[in-house]
């Protein structure tokens, strides 16, 4: 079975990745009033010499093979 964008309900359609709407505008506008801001991007945690998760992807996998 395929899921299509028919098959989806309102609420997952509407969803927004919320970093990139009004919490980024908002940065943006303290930068311009000079303020530092420290941009992290949850999604790459390295990038702030972190340690990257290794629990995430061997914990998922089980999941990849229920079917909906």
């Amino acid at each position: 079975m395929t899921i299509q964008k028919k098959d989806l309900g309102a609420a997952v359609l509407a969803t927004e990745y919320a970093v990139r709407g009004p919490i980024v505008a908002r940065a943006q506008e303290l930068e311009k009033q000079g303020k530092e801001i420290i941009y992290c991007n949850i999604g790459n945690p390295q990038s702030f010499g972190q340690r990257p998760l290794t629990w995430a992807a061997p914990a998922s996998c089980p999941l990849a093979s229920i079917p909906l």
